[in-house]
This record gives structure tokens, C-alpha cells and sequence, in this order.
């Protein structure tokens, strides 16, 4: 017999099909509802500045704490492990300072220690994960943790056996991950921009797609093992002073609606207050959610303002103290 040839000790044990279809499993448990899944692997990607750390820093202190992911999502507290191989302690700090991170929250840190998903260095992170209860870590990035080729299947099919060894422990893992420089032949298909191997994507049972524009970032979900993926959805970025947020603004179907809804309130208002009247851009908004003319986060408004002056249905000027005064455009006079 040869070495390749496998000895079968026993007969396989089969599951007839009336067995399976009465079998009642548990309900799917969540770290975020409808998000991220508990005791499962998830990648997060992106191309390189699209905020995917301070992302991942925001979901720790959601779950940690058990608040609103983006004011938005449920999430189920658990106890949280990061393992920081990008950016360092001291970045680390500054980053969760700004998203007012309580130094109390069950919140454990590996920094820049070269971690690598070995099987022995696996088998005793998760030793002392279950030791701490933690059941969610956090790795920042995937590239990091590893020494294979991440553009062969094989290779980075043993990585994701060492990932797998922790969900087997009900531990859920979570990896960043980069893009795929944006080329001329790229493809919409957010699934496919992950750079490397295909199986890198089929092996995860979520992938979260997150992309960067002005003031908001979009994600898409474009994978979900346990249920139907969510639509897109936009957050706004929210910077004031020294403190980051993230504020959800809907679906990306939902989020056209919104803002045609905001532009009409805000062009019917300037319409009728008198023109010596001056409008700040800055007050604008506090007045109408004040009025209840506007039901909107301020990235929302902002954006919808943004967009009436781009379009010449509104004019912003600058005024004194930098500032900006929202106006109707000027009736055209006929000089001749």
C-alpha cells in the first residue's frame, strides 16, 4: 500500500436526510446584529488610508462596551483582544483617546511583538484567550501574521485553518486586509479587490468591503455565511476638536432619498427668510432640527448643502470670522 493511500478503520457514519431536516439548531449569535457574526472569521478590507484601523479601534469599543455600532448597530458585549501589528502603542493610545475609548472596557492589546499564526503560537493565544474570556480578537493586518505566499491557495488555506482553530473555540476573528492597487482593467465586483489568493474570500464566512470618500465611508458586505448580506450602507465621518466618531447614514438606496428630502427643506427655508436676514452655514443646520424640518445626522446636511451649491441653487460666500453665508443665487438683470 502506498503512503498516499488512507486506512478506513470504520464504515463513515451518514446522516439520513429526515435526521438533518429535524435536527433544530441554535439561532445565530451576533457580535454586531446582523454584521459580524459571532465565533466566526471576517475580513475587512480596503485600500491603504481608508480608515479600516480606526474602524476596527471603533468596533472593539462598540462590542467591549456593548454600545451602538455607529449609533446604529446591536452589538453583544464580549471581551476584546487587538493584536496591533501596523501602527504601534503609542498610535494606538491617540486613535482610541480620540474615539473616548473608557480606559475601563475589557479591552486587551499585542502590539508590534512579530505574531505569527503558527500552530504553536495559535494553540497559546487561544489557551490564553479562553483563559481572559475573550471572545473576539481583532488582528490588524492579515499580511502581518503570517509568513505564506498570500497569492497561493494552499499556503493561505493553512492560514485559515489556524483561524479556524480559534472559531472552533467560539472565538471570532477579525483581519484587516488591503486592496488590490485600483488599474484600468478593475473590476466593480468589491469581492474580488482583495489582493492575493481567491481563498482567502472563500474561506472567511464574512467580508466587509469599506471604501473612502470626502466625509463618509461606504461598506458593503459582500459575504455572509449565516444569513442574506445587508445592503451598502455610508457612515459619515465626524471630526471636531480632538474626538472622532462614525454616525450611520443609511442605505445607499436609502441615503439618495434622504438627501433629496434635506435639499428640499433646505432650499423651501432660504427661499422664504428674507434676504437681510443672513444665514450661517454653520447655524443652518442646528435651526432646522430645531424646526423639525430635518430629521439628519450633520454629514447628511452637510453633504446636501454641498451639493445645492456645486448644482447653483445656492450660493455660500464667505463672510467675517471665515464664516459661510448661504444664500439664493441673484436674479440675472437685463442691462440692455
Amino acid at each position: 500500500m502506498s503512503n498516499d493511500e488512507t486506512i478506513i478503520q470504520k464504515d463513515y457514519e451518514f446522516i439520513p436526510l429526515n435526521d438533518l431536516m429535524a435536527k433544530e439548531f441554535p439561532e445565530t449569535e451576533w457580535l454586531v446584529e446582523g454584521l459580524i457574526p459571532s465565533g466566526s472569521s471576517i475580513v475587512l478590507s480596503g485600500s491603504p488610508a481608508s480608515f479600516k484601523t480606526w474602524l476596527i479601534l471603533d468596533i472593539a469599543i462598540k462590542v467591549a462596551s456593548g454600545g451602538k455600532l455607529f449609533d446604529h448597530f446591536l452589538t453583544h458585549p464580549t471581551t476584546v483582544l487587538i493584536v496591533d501589528e501596523e501602527n504601534g502603542p503609542r498610535q494606538l493610545q491617540k486613535r482610541l483617546k480620540g474615539l473616548g475609548a473608557d480606559p475601563a472596557l475589557p479591552i486587551h492589546m499585542l502590539s508590534n511583538i512579530g505574531f505569527k499564526l503558527s500552530e504553536e503560537n495559535t494553540n497559546k493565544l487561544i489557551d490564553q484567550c479562553l483563559d481572559y474570556g475573550i471572545k473576539f480578537i481583532i488582528f490588524d493586518s492579515l499580511v502581518r501574521i503570517h509568513n505564506k505566499d498570500e497569492n497561493d491557495a494552499s499556503s493561505m488555506a493553512r492560514v485559515a485553518d489556524q483561524i479556524r482553530k480559534f472559531n472552533a473555540n467560539g472565538i471570532g476573528v477579525l483581519c484587516t486586509h488591503h486592496n488590490r492597487k485600483p488599474g484600468a482593467n478593475s473590476t466593480a465586483n468589491l469581492a474580488n479587490e482583495m489582493r492575493g489568493s481567491s481563498d482567502i474570500l472563500a474561506s472567511v464566512d464574512c467580508h466587509l468591503s469599506n471604501s473612502r470618500g470626502e466625509d463618509m465611508i461606504t461598506i458593503t458586505q459582500t459575504k455572509l455565511r449565516q444569513q442574506q448580506e445587508l445592503k451598502p450602507f455610508r457612515i459619515g465621518i465626524i471630526s471636531e476638536d480632538e474626538s472622532f466618531r462614525f454616525e450611520y447614514l443609511g442605505e445607499i438606496e436609502e441615503k439618495v432619498g434622504k438627501l433629496k428630502m434635506v435639499q428640499t427643506a433646505i432650499l423651501e427655508y432660504v427661499t422664504k427668510v428674507p434676504s437681510t436676514d443672513p444665514l450661517f452655514k454653520g447655524e443652518l443646520y442646528k435651526l432646522l432640527r430645531s424646526l423639525k424640518l430635518i430629521e439628519c445626522g450633520h454629514s447628511t446636511f452637510k453633504h446636501a448643502l454641498d451639493l445645492l451649491v456645486e448644482k447653483g441653487e445656492l450660493i455660500a460666500t464667505k463672510g467675517g470670522k471665515n464664516q459661510i453665508f448661504i444664500s439664493l443665487p441673484q436674479p440675472e438683470t437685463d442691462n440692455g
